[in-house]
This record gives C-alpha cells, sequence and structure tokens, in this order.
C-alpha cells in the first residue's frame, strides 16, 4: 500500500512552530500506548504518526500499512528517532496476522529507518517475550506477596526468552532483529519489554496477578527517556517496564 501523506492547516502550523525540534516518528501512535505517549513527548518532540487506519488530530499522520514497505522510508526522511509501536497482538496465535505485522512489518519499519538515516530506534517488546517462565516462578513471586520494581526487574531480566504465543515469539524476532540493525547499521536500539498498560493507570483488575505484570504510566514514561538516552549514544539494551508492588495495588495508584 502507497503511504499517504495526511495534511491540514492545523498540522501545517503545529510543525512551522515546532521547527527547531527534533523529528520523531510514533508507528501504531493511535493506540493505548501512542496515546499515554503523546502528551509526554510532544513538548520535546515534531510527531509524526504511520497508523494503518486512523488520523490523529494535531499530529501529522502517513496512513500506510506497514506489512508492505512502500513509502515508509520516503516518510521517515528527516526523523531522528523512530519509537515502533505497531503490532498485532490478539488473538495471540494467529500466526498469519501476526507474522504480517509483527515480523514483516518490523523488518520493513528497521529496513526503512536504516534508509532514511534514522538515528535512534526504540521498540516496544512485550514481557509475553518471557511468560512462558511464569506458571513455575508463580509461586515464588506469590508467596512473596510484594515485589519491590528493581527486585521484580532484576527477577525477569534474568530469564531467557521463553514466550507464552505465537505474539510472544514475534516479539522475540523483534528484540533480536533490533540487536542485528544496531551491530550492523550502528544505530542505537532498544527493546521496551513493556508489561501490562491500562488507560486508568491500574494493573488489570481481572487477573488476580496482574499487578505482577503491570507497568504504569509513569515506568513507561521512564523507560522510554532511559531508551533515549541509550540510543542517543548509539546503544543497544533490553528493558523491562515493569511496575511492582502487590495485590493491594490491583485497587489503587501508584
Amino acid at each position: 500500500m502507497e503511504a499517504d501523506w495526511i495534511s491540514s492547516s492545523e498540522t501545517g502550523a503545529l510543525v512551522n512552530s515546532t521547527a527547531i525540534l527534533p523529528r520523531m516518528c510514533i508507528t501504531g501512535m493511535s493506540g493505548l500506548v501512542g496515546s499515554i505517549l503523546e502528551k509526554h513527548l510532544k513538548q520535546r518532540f515534531r510527531l509524526l504518526a504511520i497508523n494503518r487506519r486512523n488520523n490523529l488530530p494535531g499530529v501529522p499522520t502517513i496512513r500506510a500499512d506497514i506489512s508492505s514497505s512502500a513509502g515508509l522510508a520516503e516518510a521517515m526522511r528527516g526523523v531522528r528517532v523512530v519509537i515502533h509501536l505497531a503490532a498485532s497482538s490478539f488473538p495471540p496465535n494467529a500466526g498469519s496476522t501476526l507474522i504480517n505485522t509483527n515480523v514483516t512489518g518490523t523488518y520493513n519499519i528497521l529496513e526503512a529507518s536504516v534508509e532514511a538515516g534514522v538515528k535512534q530506534f526504540i521498540f516496544a517488546s512485550s514481557l509475553s517475550t518471557i511468560a512462558g517462565h511464569y506458571p513455575a516462578l508463580r509461586p515464588e513471586i506469590e508467596a512473596r506477596g510484594s515485589w519491590p520494581k528493581e527486585e521484580l526487574r532484576a527477577l525477569v531480566s534474568n530469564l531467557s526468552p521463553r514466550p507464552d504465543s505465537v505474539y510472544g515469539a514475534s516479539k522475540i524476532w523483534g528484540e533480536t532483529l533490533c540487536r542485528l540493525y544496531h551491530d550492523q547499521h550502528r544505530m542505537g536500539c532498544v527493546a521496551i519489554r513493556l508489561g501490562g498498560l491500562f488507560r486508568n493507570n491500574l494493573p488489570d483488575p481481572n487477573a488476580s496477578d496482574g499487578w505482577i505484570k503491570w507497568c504504569s504510566h509513569a515506568d513507561l514514561f521512564a523507560s522510554i527517556d532511559q531508551a533515549l538516552d541509550i540510543t542517543e549514544d548509539g546503544g543497544f539494551a533490553i528493558l523491562n517496564a515493569i511496575t511492582g508492588g502487590g495485590p493491594t495495588d490491583l485497587i489503587g495508584p501508584r
């Protein structure tokens, strides 16, 4: 599909008024994570969205299907930072849909980033990359009752990749591809394994262990800022965006 540039007098004024800021492209920005990140980033970057369907008010939007590479590199000319959020997650074992978006799509976005001269690439991965370990770990985690953030992150950081679904496996592919593109093209790349995010900034109330996999909005922002610092220096890392806490966090913000 050819990329379709969506412009208006409103978005044109926005770009002109922020011309001194570096440009950041966010794929899948119309989703939940993108909508949460917009307010955090829009004062520091000129934002550009790549979405399959939706246009965003006040944000220049390119409508494109990332399973096709057509027009992506051209759209990214002048972009310094890419945050790649676009992904299919449900059903978590729908192979063909997940492969088209999460495997081919991630490859296309990375290729376009290299061609366009992007310096910093941040990939939205998932705790599903290690969630295959959870059944064995659950007794230990629940016995503790409460886990400070850094201790829980240290625990999951030492786990080898073990997906719980085709979705998780597709995210492992994305992480590995980021490592390759960092090594071969010297582009700063960070993969962030996101915990569960919700608009109300609370853990999943329908899961008794929702707090184990939860990421607060504040920890999302902190992980993005850390990734920006790492990639600005041309580095590579895999970060775990997880908040920690305990079952009481299911009833109140953190």
